[in-house]
């Protein structure tokens, strides 16, 4: 009988197992820490990322293309 690795997702908790000592899981740099996340975890964790990157691709866009305002004369 061989050892038996656990594996558990680090945000939602699903748990699996094996005896190969592959990780089902995937691991996922958020921010400074890693984290182990199972598919359904990572696939929304890929999207957030991308609605994150897509948001702030638009608002660095919108301030590095903004039009001057004239300056008022005070007349």
């Amino acid at each position: 009988m061989g050892y038996l690795h656990e594996f558990t997702c680090d945000k939602c908790g699903k748990q699996e197992h094996n005896d190969t000592g592959d990780s089902p899981f995937f691991w996922t740099n958020t921010g400074q820490t890693r984290a182990l996340l199972c598919r359904e975890c990572k696939d929304r964790y890929d999207d957030l990322v991308e609605a994150n990157k897509a948001a702030l691709a638009a608002d660095l866009d919108a301030f590095l293309h903004v039009t001057p305002v004239p300056e008022e004369t005070g007349e």
